[in-house]
């Protein structure tokens, strides 16, 4: 009933997976509040500290935004299990495209520093995705498989942020583990958790005019995932939830003038946030094709600002996405 894998494969399952697990571990502990993240770059110069918040409060959105258009809904697109293994010794493969739009809200460095006016624009992604099913799991009735089953996941995004106020688009690349509970069947649905961490080069944001205040963000997100889903011949039904946690270095940098002339100063620090948000989405089977679409919705990022600022961390903003998968 609950089968028996070659023990080389097994080998090379359990390093695979080892690995991922290392790939997973958070970069050191949490960081500091946003707070404690500001205070640090004033360095004891309160005239700062206007220019300080912009610049951390846009870290933070830009992390959280390119965080969300990497990490999507689904981790495979329209599917609520995992993909499983077609025999004993061929894993089941998904190729996936997918692009996802959602708005994006920034504080204006265009502005006076201190003013914290909100620019906001819609910013696509793209991502290429595969998923491969490694293990298959145990069946513990004839409709009831898949428990356990583990499929492993890579992808890769382009975030496609505005010239006028971003160093170039954000590249993030991301690898991370299935867990199948059940494999959908005739009689029931499938459901999985997931979990993805996601990376990439510098994200450059700031006043590229006159170059006197920018923030650099390098992200690291986590992405877990619970996602439920049933096919109804060629219709299908996903949703699911989701927890975000952004990381990774938010570097400030701020030319200030006093009497001993013009000084560059410069703090980074790492502060942690995170957001649970929920989704849902529809499917079109054709054979090995599916189309997939999905729309949900995500809370802000960060701490509330001052009562009156035109600039809101804690808004939030729809998602919606549109991919294509091929499964083999």
């Amino acid at each position: 009933m609950f089968g028996s894998p070659e023990p080389g494969l097994r080998k090379r399952e359990v390093a695979l997976l080892l690995l991922l697990g290392l790939w997973m571990v958070p970069e050191g502990v949490a960081g500091q509040g946003v707070e404690a993240v500001i205070d640090g770059c004033v360095s004891g110069m309160e005239e700062l500290r206007p220019s300080c918040r912009d610049a951390v409060l846009a870290g933070q959105a830009v992390r959280g935004g390119v965080g969300l258009l990497s990490g999507h809904g689904t981790p495979v697109p329209g599917l609520g299990s995992t993909l499983g293994r077609r025999l004993e010794t061929t894993p089941r493969i998904a190729l996936s495209l997918r692009a996802t739009g959602s708005r994006l809200r920034v504080p204006d460095f265009r502005e006076d520093p201190g003013a914290l006016q909100e620019r906001s624009f819609i910013a696509p992604s793209t991502q290429l995705s595969v998923g491969v099913g490694v293990v298959d799991g145990f069946t513990l009735a004839p409709t009831v498989g898949g428990v356990l089953s583990v499929d492993v996941l890579g992808m890769g995004s382009v975030v496609h942020l505005p010239g006028d106020a971003f160093g170039g688009n954000a590249l993030t690349y991301g690898a991370g583990v299935r867990v199948g509970l059940l494999r959908e069947s005739f009689t029931l649905p499938g459901v999985s958790v997931s979990a993805v961490r996601h990376g990439g080069p510098s994200i450059r944001h700031g006043d590229l005019f006159s170059d006197e205040r920018e923030v650099q963000v390098k992200p690291t997100t986590t992405s877990l995932r619970a996602t439920l889903g049933k096919d109804f011949f060629a219709f299908g039904l996903v949703a699911g939830a989701g927890l975000d946690r952004y990381g990774g270095r938010i570097e400030t940098r701020i030319l200030h003038s006093d009497d001993g002339g013009l000084r560059e100063i410069r703090h980074s620090d790492a502060p942690t946030d995170q957001r649970a948000f929920a989704f849902a989405g529809g499917t079109l089977t054709f054979l090995v094709l599916q189309l997939a679409g999905e729309l949900g919705w995500a809370p802000g990022v960060g701490d509330e600002t001052p009562t009156g600022a035109g600039f809101d961390p804690s808004r939030g903003a729809a998602f919606g996405s549109i991919g294509v998968r091929l499964t083999y």
